[in-house]
């Protein structure tokens, strides 16, 4: 059992406010002008897959509607606001057996042959979704690793589970002739955008799969493509950005936050990635529903949950009370 740190702690106070907030009627919001305590003038676009295992301790900040104050374990800046989505499927404990079932399906764009996996209870009924986008020259089992299993621990809990291997990654590579690991081609990397739509469509034909509630979470280029994507769907109801930048292979995604409000979003980065730390900061300015914070260490996109115990059950605890 992972511990509930103060950040989760914060986080849940939070949500028993927001939960008297009518979602859908309501504009309500909260906003702080804080400066992150990390500055940064790198420019570079490329991923980092380092990871930290450091827990400094430091204070964290949150403007917010509520009047708990907490300490966390790493050095941070935050900024929430939300408008909650209405009529979702309530999560549960973990405790939910489930199913892993390899899935497929073929590129609207392209033909290409995208697999996946999909995590589906085994109790009858319908559950919320959430699709999960890894990073660059990665696969989508980086969302069951064993000691920060994602997809297994939202299943559990309740959650119908898609991870995928983004086109030229994983298995997605065409019998190998498609490597898009190493390529800085922008118009491939802008299919991201329409594979994600051929998850949603995919997902449409899973009965136990309610599409009235979705969540997404990306990491590194997959959380611009997420967010990116969101912007244009507004069955999205939130994002979770793990090492966003400003642009990742020409997927740059500060005009879409505007577009994704006001549903809220969520922004990690750690400070010795100071290309996430540029993207979280520019993105948490240009939207006024974000959450963002900054961990101490140099973990790169998913890496962070695995590095920062209360980063993975901040995840956790976010899609429980936002789906």
């Amino acid at each position: 059992m992972r511990r509930f740190t103060a950040l989760t702690l914060m986080m849940l106070v939070l949500a028993a406010a927001w939960a008297t907030i009518g979602c859908g009627d309501d504009d309500s919001e909260s906003s702080s002008d804080s400066d992150t305590d990390t500055d940064t003038d790198s420019d570079s676009d490329g991923d980092s897959d380092s990871d930290s295992d450091s827990d400094s301790d430091s204070d964290t900040d949150s403007d917010s509607d509520s009047d708990s104050d907490s300490d966390s374990d790493s050095d941070s800046d935050t900024e929430t606001g939300v408008d909650m989505p209405e009529d979702c499927s309530a999560a549960g404990d973990a405790t939910l057996t489930y199913s892993e079932v390899e899935v497929s399906w073929v590129a609207a764009v392209d033909d290409l042959d995208i697999y996946g996996t999909l995590f589906v209870p085994d109790d009858d009924g319908t559950y919320a979704t959430v699709i999960l986008h890894h990073q660059y020259c990665s696969n989508r089992s980086e969302w069951s690793h064993p000691s920060y299993d994602v997809a297994g621990t939202l299943a559990a809990a309740g959650y119908v589970v898609l991870a995928y291997d983004m086109r030229g990654h994983g298995e997605s590579t065409d019998g190998g002739d498609y490597d898009l690991c190493g390529s800085t081609d922008a118009t491939e990397f802008a299919k991201l955008l329409d594979d994600l739509g051929d998850a949603m469509a995919f997902l449409e034909d899973e009965p136990k799969a309610d599409l009235d509630c979705v969540g997404l979470a990306g990491g590194s280029v997959g959380s611009n493509a997420v967010i990116m994507y969101g912007a244009t769907d507004e069955v999205v109801d939130t994002v979770i950005m793990l090492s966003p930048s400003t642009n990742y292979l020409g997927l740059a995604p500060l005009a879409s936050i505007p577009d994704f409000e006001p549903r809220p979003s969520v922004a990690f980065a750690t400070e010795g990635d100071a290309n996430a730390v540029i993207g979280v900061n520019a993105i948490n300015d240009a939207g006024e529903h974000v959450y963002k914070h900054i961990y101490s260490g140099a973990a790169h996109g998913v890496s962070i949950l695995g590095a920062h115990d209360e980063a993975f059950d901040f995840v956790i605890d976010w899609f429980a009370d936002v789906l």
